[in-house]
């Protein structure tokens, strides 16, 4: 059974979660926006306890590379390649966009919803965003722009994807339902990438804890 340790601090969310072969066994999370340097530790310290698990018992340390909260990913990459390294444990990285896509997939209900463009907000104006096919292989690459922008390029996309959104307000999700998008709404939490992370474990894709630094994709430009 392999055992690891899923921390997603990209998002107004802290969230940890441990997961056995890829299996969600129990998550910790709190909404507290700009905080996450301060609960972190505790999350992961009372997920412990509470599943009866010591640092030493898990096989692997997961962390969200982002894009997200510039400030949010530094913290939990800085706490995650710290227990690697106390630890030495191996680190793992998983795509922000592609973890919501599987969650995505997993709450899907329609059997037209063959694609998926999670979208985090940015700026006020624009988001982050890709698209992924069932098997959560990109079918648009992980990109930015604004509302009116992102929308416009998923509406021309083949087999027009589902918009997911998970703290976007009512005026954007109005913008994306006049093209014609169907959108759904999920939780932005460790758990979405405990799949992706067990896969990566499997294959060991590992990353080098001195030299990994989370994928920011700062600027704003036209990239479709």
């Amino acid at each position: 059974m392999t055992l690891i340790l899923n921390i997603e601090t990209g998002g107004p969310t802290c969230s940890v979660c441990l997961s056995a072969n890829g299996i969600l066994i129990k998550e910790r999370k709190e909404i507290i926006p700009n905080k996450h340097a301060a609960i972190l530790t505790v999350l992961i310290q009372e997920l412990l306890a509470e599943t009866g698990y010591s640092i030493q018992q898990i096989d692997a340390i997961a962390i969200s590379k982002g894009p997200g909260s510039y400030t949010g990913l530094r913290i939990g990459t800085a706490i995650a390649k710290g227990l690697c390294f106390t630890a030495d444990k191996p680190l793992i990285a998983v795509s922000s966009l592609q973890s919501l896509a599987w969650r995505m997939r997993h709450e899907a209900t329609a059997k037209n919803e063959a694609t998926f463009a999670p979208l985090i907000q940015a700026r006020k104006d624009a988001v982050y965003y890709a698209v992924f096919n069932q098997k959560l292989e990109e079918v648009a690459a992980e990109s930015f722009g604004t509302l009116g922008e992102v929308a416009e390029h998923i509406k021309k996309i083949d087999n027009q994807p589902t918009a997911g959104f998970f703290n976007l307000n009512d005026t954007t999700t109005a913008l994306f339902r006049t093209f014609g998008i169907v959108i759904v709404y999920f939780e932005y939490v460790s758990s979405n990438g405990c799949e992706l992370a067990f896969s990566k474990f499997e294959k060991n894709l590992f990353e080098d804890n001195f030299l990994f630094e989370p994928f920011y994709m700062t600027g704003f430009g036209k990239n479709f």
